[in-house]
């Protein structure tokens, strides 16, 4: 969905979302974080808890890199 890496490129922050294959639920929405995702061996290492019913769409750090802001506007609402 979004992915934003830090200026030193050391790592990158992706929105992902989880859902069922098969069925048309939402697991929930959540951010993965990348290590060296610039070098030819990324890897993920650590991810925040799925937030349920959500789909997380973008993320975004700060101007000065210290806060990672994700957007989840599905949040609160049903499926149907």
């Amino acid at each position: 969905m979004a992915v934003t890496v830090t200026q030193d490129g050391k790592y990158a922050f992706v929105a992902g979302r989880n859902s069922r294959a098969n069925v048309n639920t939402r697991e929930g929405g959540n951010i993965g974080i990348i290590a060296n995702p610039l070098e030819p061996n990324p890897r993920l290492v650590a991810a925040t808890r799925p937030i349920p019913g959500s789909l997380t769409n973008n993320v975004a750090l700060s101007s000065d890199g210290k806060y990672l802001i994700g957007s989840y506007p599905t949040l609160g609402l049903e499926s149907g």
